[in-house]
């Protein structure tokens, strides 16, 4: 494990190497956490395979540096207030795939760099907010031949909270071969809003690119069906809520932490 606490970075692991703010991580090991409060910036050189766990980082900068052909496993999870930037740089035949799961206010930026042929990323991002507001910048810059992005955003918002997701994905001259997808999907309860601002800013015939989104209240007609069945409507909404987002929570790869999540999404809603 990796705790950062007042700018100090702490770590036992001996294959990790430390060098005032900047962490590099030379060989696979099966979960590497990454934990704390920090104000300053920190910079993340991975050269292994890896699953990466970051819980609670705030007031933040951090650069993720990811060498050829590797595969990353990312996840974010944040249960407080939050304000943090991220940037991911991906070099040739990397792979990110990073999971962000938000459940309290924040306001995030996050840059994705595929800087390298075949570079790729899939991000999923999971917010859920109750009486609060919510802001995921999200850039993608296809900075290569033959690259790939997919984003997934879901949010719900709850008791007039407000979630906002601005995704932009850039192609520019050159970069054939390429693909920038974009999904926003959410829910809304008792005066909650979701905003999606999808750009796609494309400079080359030869790619594919496209964005969707669906936003609404939670179908009536499945409310109904479970309430005939024995639930009440806040049951029912709970087990079709936590049915609609299990697949972000089952891509928590630490299982006590994944527990944490699941609690927490059930004392929210």
């Amino acid at each position: 494990m990796i705790k950062i606490i007042d700018g100090k970075i702490e770590c036992s692991n001996k294959n990790i190497k430390i060098e005032r703010n900047i962490i590099t991580i030379n060989d696979s090991t099966e979960v590497l956490f990454i934990e704390g409060y920090n104000n300053d910036e920190i910079i993340i050189n991975v050269k292994a395979n890896l699953n990466i766990i970051e819980k609670n980082i705030n007031n933040s900068n951090l650069i993720i540096n990811i060498f050829d052909d590797l595969i990353i496993n990312y996840q974010i999870v944040s249960f407080f207030k939050q304000r943090t930037n991220r940037e991911f740089n991906l070099k040739e035949n990397s792979k990110l795939e990073l999971l962000e799961i938000n459940l309290n206010e924040n306001d995030n930026n996050l840059i994705i760099n595929l800087n390298e042929t075949n570079a790729s990323l899939i991000y999923s991002c999971l917010a859920i907010n109750k009486g609060n507001n919510a802001t995921f910048n999200q850039i993608v810059n296809h900075n290569n031949k033959h690259t790939y992005s997919e984003i997934n955003n879901f949010g719900v918002a709850l008791d007039k909270a407000f979630i906002n997701f601005n995704t932009t994905g850039k192609i520019t001259q050159g970069n054939k071969g390429s693909t920038c997808s974009q999904l926003s999907k959410g829910i809304i309860t008792n005066n909650g809003k979701i905003s999606t601002n999808p750009i796609l800013l494309i400079d080359e015939y030869d790619v594919k690119a496209y964005h969707g989104a669906t936003i609404g209240k939670m179908s009536d007609e499945q409310l109904f069906y479970l309430m005939s069945r024995g639930l009440n409507k806040q049951e029912a909404f709970t087990l079709i809520l936590l049915g609609t987002i299990n697949p972000f929570i089952n891509g928590i790869k630490d299982f006590n932490l994944k527990e944490e999540v699941e609690n927490s999404i059930k004392n929210i809603i």
